[in-house]
């Protein structure tokens, strides 16, 4: 990689003010090793890819490019901060459900899948249609063979069954259906 003349004497000019540099980034973040590190990548952008045009005054150019290039990380590590305590909030820890949460949720589970195959099949077909697959209850309307057929009542019909329906009991044994029960 050849250097052009301009920017050696940029790369000379950064070897010369590394202190003051350093010192300038120091005092607006507070942080000397970041301070370091950011006029490190200054000097390795410069290598990389110089500047197309001869520069006038080194180290102006010289701390603008480095402040632009800390201001720059500071934005990323702070996104990536928010990102992280975002994920790590939004999202409950697997270890979270214990025991009695996963056989609330399979019973509940179990229950709604019984509601719906006691619909009729006409009924059934068009609750899952809406519900599972998103159709709209227009479409699933004014298909010829659903004609009068309504989302929104069979729904309601079924929250109804859901709520006359008996609770699941346990057996003295410990097992409901097949699954362990607390006692």
């Amino acid at each position: 990689m050849s250097n052009p003349p301009h920017n050696k004497a940029l790369l000379d000019a950064l070897a010369l003010h590394y202190d003051d540099l350093v010192s300038y980034i120091r005092l607006r973040f507070r942080d000397r090793h970041f301070a370091r590190d950011l006029v490190h990548d200054v000097y390795l952008q410069i290598l990389d890819k110089p500047p197309r045009e001869r520069v006038s005054l080194p180290l102006a150019f010289l701390r603008k490019v480095t402040f632009n290039r800390a201001i720059d990380r500071v934005r990323a590590e702070s996104l990536r901060a928010a990102h992280l305590a975002a994920a790590s909030s939004d999202e409950p820890a697997l270890d979270s459900w214990d025991g009695a949460q996963a056989l609330d949720f399979e019973q509940q589970l179990l229950a709604l899948l019984a509601i719906i195959e006691a619909l009729p099949a006409r009924q059934r077909q068009v609750f899952l249609l809406h519900r599972i697959h998103g159709m709209a209850q227009r479409e699933i309307a004014s298909e010829p063979d659903r004609a009068g057929e309504r989302p929104g009542a069979i729904q309601r019909g079924a929250r109804c069954q859901a709520i006359h329906r008996p609770q699941p009991r346990c057996s003295g044994a410990g097992y409901w259906h097949g699954i362990r029960c607390a006692q």
